[in-house]
């Protein structure tokens, strides 16, 4: 088990050179588990402005299941993430 998580945030890492961010078993906001691969400085000015309440990613998540690209996303980025 271990050996596929570890090709799995391998591949991960490679498909996405900037970060990405993983929640699972979401109760109401909190996740029981929570992968973080974002350099600490994006993660010190999304959390400085609050961005998780306007992040079209995060409120995607929550209302949806499945996968969607960012530029589905981009015209509701009223926030500027």
């Amino acid at each position: 088990m271990r050996d596929t998580a570890n090709r799995l945030m391998l591949r991960l890492r490679q498909r996405s050179p900037a970060g990405f961010a993983i929640a699972l078993h979401v109760t109401y906001t909190t996740p029981k588990y929570y992968l973080v691969a974002y350099e600490k400085d994006w993660l010190d000015y999304y959390s400085a402005r609050g961005f998780v309440m306007t992040d079209p990613t995060a409120i995607w998540g929550f209302a949806n299941f499945g996968t969607i690209r960012w530029s589905a996303l981009a015209d509701s980025d009223a926030g500027g993430v």
